[in-house]
């Protein structure tokens, strides 16, 4: 450990426990004795010589770091026990013991991102928020509990660490059953099964939407060039034009103007 700049220690087994909002609601045996707040996760421990840049690693949920911001050169990632990547997180970077949390969920599902004006609100893009941004996200009461990765399974997953882009070690952590729950083994990787299943077809819907968007958008900007286009050729249509014959010179040598000679 002392001969190498980063080194990841063997993480302790993680208990799969789910928070129960309404314990009373649940069927019996299935929560008893599980406190609300008691959280799921695990701590995965990293030994390194960094710069001091970051205290934490970054969960979901959290907003994203300013574009100005050096990103951390240390990443954790979870490996499913077929060999899959299921999360990627990003580690400190400072000397000493660092300490990253993983939740045992699967990345986030994508985001919905709307990039056309509502017939509703034609100056939405005008609010605060939105000033200076060409697309907006999707806000209403209770949008974050499905954008959240479902649980993982339990079983025996990889986790690998890795310092600008080199793999630095390999450890296996063990996802074990929550033990307050009712549920068999067998229960329980056919809920995480649907769970999965429910979370692809979320993030495909949002990619088809995203796809919608980009199409819409498209749409509106050759409409407004179209707008933009037929008012002014019309401006030059309407435009009103004078013209002035020029005077002849007459016989006499003055430079009056003479009178048309009718034909």
């Amino acid at each position: 450990m002392r001969a190498s700049a980063s080194h990841l220690f063997e993480p302790r087994p993680a208990y799969r426990f789910r928070s129960t909002a309404r314990p009373n609601l649940a069927p019996v045996g299935a929560g008893a004795g599980q406190e609300p707040s008691l959280r799921r996760g695990d701590q995965l421990l990293a030994e390194g010589a960094g710069q001091g840049r970051g205290e934490g690693g970054k969960d979901r949920g959290e907003p994203e770091e300013p574009a100005a911001a050096k990103p951390s050169p240390v990443e954790i990632t979870i490996l499913d026990p077929a060999g899959q990547k299921i999360r990627t997180i990003k580690g400190t970077n400072k000397a000493g013991v660092n300490r990253v949390t993983w939740d045992l969920a699967y990345e986030p599902t994508m985001d919905v991102r709307i990039r056309t004006t509502p017939a509703g609100n034609p100056h939405v893009w005008e609010e605060k928020r939105f000033r200076g941004k060409d697309s907006r996200g999707v806000f209403y009461y209770g949008i974050d509990v499905p954008k959240r990765g479902p649980l993982v399974a339990p079983g025996t997953y990889t986790v690998k660490l890795a310092v600008d882009g080199k793999e630095c070690g390999t450890r296996t952590l063990v996802v074990r059953k929550d033990p307050n729950s009712g549920a068999s083994e067998a229960d329980v990787q056919t809920s995480a099964k649907f769970s999965h299943a429910i979370y692809r077809d979320i993030s495909a819907a949002a990619r088809m939407i995203n796809e919608i968007e980009w199409t819409r958008r498209q749409l509106e900007d050759f409409r407004r060039m179209l707008k933009a286009g037929q008012s002014g050729q019309g401006r030059r249509l309407h435009r009103p034009t004078s013209s002035r014959r020029r005077p002849a010179p007459s016989r006499t040598g003055s430079s009056s103007p003479r009178s048309p000679r009718p034909i």
